[in-house]
């Protein structure tokens, strides 16, 4: 599977990840930092004065067609700031992740720096997109070796006159290897044109139940390590316009998930709906928009900015 293009790189042991000292396509003058995350460099140790704030999603949560300073998070951490609580922030969300990569992305990279709370918006929106050869995202992270170089396969195969691999082909039919993998592509491409409904079955990323049982375990490993969590789980343009009861039901997961846990949630959803904005203010292009991430910064000043302090560790 590929990472999306842009300033990304591929890892068997995280799928893809944000390539250090990449530029950021659409953002003049601003790369990737050293951690591979968004935002200014942020030292391995910590600084007791200052507030550590890290983020953990897709592209809503990455902050994708937006300058830094004009994404939630930064902004976010700008009005702590300004209450006089100094903050750094840390987003290590990446276009297209899943809940399953930023379990990776958490025990690898994130919890080394000890972040004073952790902001995990996946909302289903990635999740829900057809795997790849009906590989799902915790096959490929559980076993990276076997799945690297086998969505190419077949194709190469098919591309290529070479005798020894059109040998491997024809053994490849005679043993049905060939046909699974041809029924796995044919139910992907059924499912990647219907994915937002329940019309057709098929393997997604991350199913409803993995999602509510990766959901809970990052939850739980980000508690146990002293972090405080927070579920913001960012709703994508088909679900804001009603268009996807497949991202509702993700949605109803978190919902669900959240009391029985004892997570802290907060509905980015709501929100939304609480300013009265049209769905085209909120998203331009298929991305958050510049209105949609103000909500989102203003809602979090609102709910937690008085009482910033009670995020420390």
């Amino acid at each position: 599977m590929q990472p999306p293009s842009g300033p990304y790189e591929s890892q068997s042991e995280r799928m893809w990840i944000l390539k250090p000292g990449a530029a950021i396509p659409w953002a003049p003058r601003e790369s990737v930092n050293e951690r591979a995350m968004r935002g200014p460099m942020v030292a391995e140790a910590r600084d007791p004065s200052r507030l550590r704030i890290a983020v953990l999603g897709s592209g809503a949560a990455f902050g994708t067609g937006m300058p830094w300073q004009a994404t939630w998070a930064a902004q976010f951490a700008q009005t702590l700031e300004q209450r006089g609580q100094p903050t750094e922030c840390l987003v290590a969300a990446c276009e297209g992740a899943t809940v399953r990569m930023s379990m990776e992305r958490w025990r690898r990279d994130l919890s080394v720096l000890q972040p004073d709370v952790v902001f995990l918006c996946h909302g289903g929106t990635d999740e829900l997109t057809a795997a790849v050869q009906g590989i799902s995202d915790d096959q490929r992270l559980s076993d990276p070796q076997r799945f690297q170089a086998q969505p190419g396969r077949f194709d190469d195969v098919r591309s290529s006159a070479r005798l020894l691999q059109y040998a491997d082909w024809l053994l490849d039919i005679q043993n049905g290897s060939y046909w699974s993998w041809r029924r796995q592509v044919l139910d992907e491409e059924r499912l990647r044109a219907a994915q937002q409904t329940f019309d057709v079955k098929g393997v997604r990323r991350v199913l409803w139940s993995e999602f509510f049982e990766q959901t809970r375990a990052l939850g739980q490993e980000i508690k146990a390590s002293g972090t405080k969590l927070i579920l913001f789980p960012i709703p994508g343009e088909a679900l804001l316009r009603g268009r996807s009861p497949v991202a509702q039901g993700y949605l109803t997961v978190i919902e669900k998930l959240a009391p029985e846990a004892k997570f802290t949630a907060f509905s980015p959803k709501k929100a939304f709906q609480d300013s009265g904005k049209p769905v085209d203010e909120l998203y331009r292009d298929g991305q958050l928009s510049a209105e949609g991430h103000r909500i989102l910064a203003e809602f979090l000043d609102t709910t937690l900015g008085a009482r910033a302090g009670e995020l420390r560790r």
